[in-house]
């Protein structure tokens, strides 16, 4: 495992930030809970804490947390505990806590596909929280897939990541080589202006496109499968997924490329780096 923590200012008088305080005591992420988990990352409860703070605060610092609608962190090593969106952490589906499904293995590292039936619903829903010029999504993932796609489409209008070469937010295709940009770290797709959605992989455009959809799609957006409209996962993958978020404000370029490195940032202090 490859972790440096010291890559984050370590808080001695504890934590500032409300969203990570709430989400700990909500979500009931005490360190009894938490126990194997720390255990298997070897890390202290407090280090753990601070590495959520320092990652939350320094995405306020940047300007772009009140672009983020909903954001998945899945801490822990079980259903119970990976559930919650960090910014909301409720146990029901209007604050897009995860809903699991099929055959899906948890542990310190994520939630692991089987490429059958295993999928995850984030109850998040594109047409209702976000808009054409301000939406879009935001994964790591540490296996390699080629094929198969997760997301959600609705006739011709996509919010997907499909890993044989394809990732949109909208109606125009952003095409992309997989062999050059693999389906491993951070991905986002985003859209901040009606005709201009770009994707992004590990730092570098993967591609943009300046089609104007009418809408974006009306269902839930799901993790490593796709929702082609009936809630229920098709094109099921074999990925392993460690964060994810959803977008419902107008990010930047810069803005993107930052948040991508601070996710990156965490990975690495998390160990679950690839």
């Amino acid at each position: 495992m490859s972790r440096k923590i010291n890559i984050f200012t370590s808080l001695t008088s504890g934590c500032p930030s409300a969203i990570v305080n709430n989400f700990f005591a909500i979500a009931d992420m005490s360190e009894a809970n938490l126990a194997s988990y720390l255990a298997t990352k070897g890390l202290t409860y407090s280090e753990l804490k601070d590495i959520w703070c320092s990652f939350i605060t320094g995405c306020d610092s940047d300007g772009y947390l009140g672009k983020i609608g909903a954001l998945h962190p899945f801490v822990g090593n079980d259903a119970t505990r990976q559930k919650y969106n960090m910014l909301n952490p409720l146990d029901t589906d209007a604050a897009f806590r995860l809903s699991f499904f099929g055959g899906l293995t948890h542990s310190a590292n994520g939630v692991l596909g089987n490429g059958v039936n295993g999928y995850i619903n984030t109850h998040w829903n594109f047409t209702t929280e976000a808009s054409v010029d301000a939406a879009g999504f935001m994964t790591y993932h540490r296996r390699v897939v080629t094929s198969r796609a997760y997301g959600v489409l609705q006739g011709a209008i996509y919010a997907f990541q499909n890993y044989a070469g394809n990732c949109q937010v909208g109606s125009g295709v952003i095409s992309y080589s997989n062999a050059t940009h693999p389906s491993t770290r951070t991905w986002m797709s985003y859209r901040n202006a009606s005709n201009f959605n770009e994707s992004i992989r590990d730092g570098v455009v993967v591609g943009t496109n300046g089609a104007t959809p009418a809408s974006l799609p009306n269902a839930n957006f799901l993790y490593l499968a796709l929702n082609q409209g009936s809630g229920t996962g098709t094109f099921i993958n074999s990925n392993e997924i460690c964060f994810g978020a959803m977008i419902n404000g107008a990010f930047t370029q810069a803005e993107a490329l930052n948040f991508r490195t601070r996710i990156d940032d965490l990975q690495l202090a998390l160990g679950n780096n690839v």
